[in-house]
């Protein structure tokens, strides 16, 4: 009995309580509440609207540029096979036509080598003869005419040799310049076709090809990259340098043909002086 005076005596206390802290509201504020929900709602929607809207755009957008990136990129990537294919094909011709200078040559210099040893029998004769008549006693010790034609015969024979040893020393050095120009030939002509195998494969490549990842800094552009200008210069003065050097070695080929055929293969010692005459003057 006291217990239960004791919970009503507690639940009395507590109703006033509970009656003061619960807040009553008008109609009209619960009407103006929803309205607030609602139109923040309202209002979170259209932003949520709006920002899907942009995001479409900007997917629009974004795929619009990337395929003419890649459109762009893949014309500029042929036009850039192109050019090296081009010059691939024009250090090939130069290189090739190089090669058959420096064996055209080579066979002008040994023209000449032969043509130079080919005069040491004619000039150990001479030597005999000059020798042995040296040898003449008393009275028979003269300088008659057949001493001055050795003499004379010797000296242009001697001359021919200077002039022959001449041009198979220019033929040297000749083939050694051709020699290097044949050698850078071959490392620009090599860089192009490492250069055309990878514009090759970067040109076949598309959004389906394997083995696709991302390179962090793959536009980034390394310090020791030439311009294209500079790479354009590079090849072409390989090129010039290559057709001067064939021209020079021309030019000697022509001059070892014009003294073979002046010097060489004649039938006697006065025609070999005249012959070595007239190739001073013309010289």
């Amino acid at each position: 009995g006291i217990q239960t005076l004791l919970l009503g005596v507690v639940r009395t206390q507590q109703a006033p309580a509970m009656q003061k802290s619960a807040t009553r509201f008008a109609p009209s504020d619960w009407h103006t509440a929803n309205r607030i929900q609602s139109t923040t709602a309202v209002r979170q929607r259209d932003v949520a609207y709006n920002f899907r809207q942009s995001s479409h755009r900007l997917r629009n957008d974004t795929d619009s540029h990337t395929t003419w990136t890649q459109h762009s990129s893949n014309s500029k990537l042929g036009k850039r096979f192109d050019d090296v294919d081009k010059w691939k094909q024009s250090l090939e011709r130069c290189l090739e036509a190089v090669e058959t200078e420096i064996d055209s040559l080579t066979q002008h210099r040994e023209k000449a080598e032969n043509a130079l040893d080919a005069k040491s029998v004619p000039t150990e004769v001479l030597w005999d003869c000059m020798t042995w008549r040296e040898g003449r006693v008393a009275i028979d010790l003269v300088r008659d005419e057949v001493e001055a034609q050795l003499h004379k015969e010797l000296e242009v024979l001697e001359a021919i040799k200077a002039m022959l040893q001449q041009k198979v020393k220019e033929a040297y050095e000749q083939l050694c310049v051709l020699q290097e120009a044949h050698e850078q030939l071959t490392f620009d002509l090599t860089d192009k076709r490492t250069a055309l195998d990878i514009d090759g494969d970067c040109k076949a490549t598309c959004n389906r090809s394997e083995n696709i990842g991302f390179h962090a800094n793959s536009t980034r552009t390394e310090k020791h990259i030439v311009t294209p200008d500079t790479w354009d210069s590079f090849s072409n003065y390989n090129s010039i340098r290559a057709e001067a050097e064939m021209k020079a070695s021309t030019a000697l080929r022509e001059a070892i043909n014009f003294t073979l055929q002046q010097v060489c293969g004649q039938s006697s010692p006065l025609t070999a002086m005249l012959c070595y005459n007239t190739l001073l003057v013309t010289q």
